[in-house]
């Protein structure tokens, strides 16, 4: 009966101890923004994801990857790389590679691009407004239709 009872606890103890080494994770919804086109106009197509250990970085990064649906495209070109990104003060910086610019971008995927970008970071608490820098520098504008001198709220634009 002891040797039973002993087991029991043994058993009991690995089972136990080994269920405390393995976090689980969490999974959060994250709206990601991209180009929905028609015949005549363009507009955002919010796209959701479930991720672990959800943060801007991570969200900024599956923006860069592109839509998981085929009826969505890029705003971002395969070219455009993703230099740095930080938060400071609750403000998003984003520094792309020069080919950003070199888009032959219209003022309505401009805006496009920077809404895509504002509003899949500011979803987050640490994240109120979005600068924009190419290759280290703030830029009046990415491809000189839109003013991105200074950061940039949802409510901006």
């Amino acid at each position: 009966m002891k040797r039973l009872l002993l087991l029991v606890v043994m058993l009991s103890l690995m089972v136990f101890l080994s269920a405390c080494g393995e976090e689980e994770k969490e999974e959060t919804t994250v709206s990601l923004y991209f180009l929905e086109e028609s015949e005549t106009t363009f507009e955002l197509a919010e796209e959701t994801r479930e991720i672990e250990d959800a943060s801007p970085n991570k969200a900024l990064d599956l923006l860069f990857q592109g839509p998981e649906s085929d009826e969505y495209g890029v705003l971002i070109t395969e070219e455009t790389k993703l230099k740095d990104f930080w938060i400071e003060e609750n403000i998003a910086h984003v520094d792309f590679s020069s080919e950003i610019s070199q888009a032959a971008f219209g003022s309505e995927p401009e805006l496009l691009l920077i809404q895509s970008v504002v509003y899949t970071l500011v979803q987050f608490e640490e994240v109120d407004k979005v600068q924009f820098l190419i290759e280290g520098d703030i830029v009046d504008s990415i491809a000189g239709h839109i003013y991105t001198g200074e950061p940039i709220s949802k409510d901006d634009i």
